[in-house]
């Protein structure tokens, strides 16, 4: 589910790229 992939995401040292762009874009929303 959703939560898993959250805590697979954390969990992992190297945050995804996408991932970045996405908080990028909320914060500059």
């Amino acid at each position: 589910g959703l939560q898993m992939g959250a805590l697979d995401y954390i969990s992992k040292p190297i945050v995804p790229t996408q991932l970045l762009q996405s908080i990028q874009k909320a914060l500059k929303l």
